[in-house]
């Protein structure tokens, strides 16, 4: 496996969505892991073919994972590659999240809250706007099992219960891959087609600067549980097969119905 049959393959299978970019900006939200970061990677190559821009934008919270080095380094990096930045520093109000029970729920939320306060700001009508996000093939193969496991045969505390329905609504509509919002803008997962593996590959050829450190608080979370066992047994998927055992396992929500959610719904509390 090498890097440019990889990214043949990417585009072969992203082909479908890219024609439909002319004229758009692409805006990646932007973490600065191995996803988001080879999702730029990906998208930067084939601009000009299709005949889009791409910007991406990082909100530097929880604050521990970001320094003043990183930012001049990845600020630098993508300016150089000819993406524009915007890094934007976590403000004050901003919560303290090392002492909590679960600071992963409050980062989501605090990164949702940012992400729709600097929606207005892209600099371009909605019609013109695609969002981009790089939840990847793995992230959806650990959303289906999680799901399985919570909702099918583990027993539930009643506590348990709303916060597994927030987390339907989030996991739902990430299994689509495109989504035309009823405000105009659109939705796109391009990492959907890409394993672990090949996601590190194009990661080593990008040469992007990595995160300052690892999240300390990433082992909270089911799927990186579940992408350590993928890797531990050399797992792969394929979208299609992981797309078919979710409709049939988890109800996913119709997409007609999540493109008809508004968006400060959508942005705020589910994406």
């Amino acid at each position: 496996m090498d890097s440019a049959h990889v990214s043949r393959e990417w585009e072969k299978r992203n082909r479908e969505y890219l024609t439909r970019f002319a004229g758009k900006k692409l805006v990646v939200a932007y973490s600065g892991g191995k996803d988001s970061t080879v999702c730029v990677h990906l998208l930067n190559g084939v601009k000009e073919k299709y005949g889009f821009t791409v910007e991406a934008h990082l909100y530097a919270f929880p604050r521990h994972l970001y320094n003043p080095a990183y930012r001049a380094a990845v600020t630098g990096y993508w300016e150089s590659h000819g993406v524009p930045f915007g890094y934007h520093e976590a403000i004050e109000a901003d919560p303290e999240i090392r002492d909590l029970e679960d600071p992963c729920l409050l980062c989501q939320k605090v990164r949702k809250r940012a992400l729709l306060s600097l929606f207005p700001k892209m600099g371009a009508p909605l019609p013109k706007l695609v969002l981009v996000s790089g939840h990847s093939l793995w992230d959806l193969a650990g959303y289906a099992l999680e799901h399985l496991i919570n909702h099918k045969l583990a027993r539930q505390k009643e506590e348990d219960r709303e916060r597994s329905r927030e987390r339907y609504l989030e996991i739902s509509q990430r299994f689509y891959p495109y989504l035309e919002m009823k405000e105009g803008y659109a939705v796109y997962r391009p990492m959907h087609f890409l394993n672990q593996e090949e996601i590190r590959l194009l990661l080593r050829e990008s040469g992007a600067p990595p995160e300052d450190s690892a999240c300390q608080f990433a082992v909270n979370r089911p799927k990186k549980f579940l992408g350590k066992y993928f890797e531990k047994f050399g797992i792969e998927f394929t979208y299609d097969g992981v797309m078919e055992f979710a409709r049939k396992h988890i109800a996913l929500e119709a997409k007609a119905a999540v493109e008809a959610v508004d968006k400060e719904e959508f942005l705020g509390r589910r994406y």
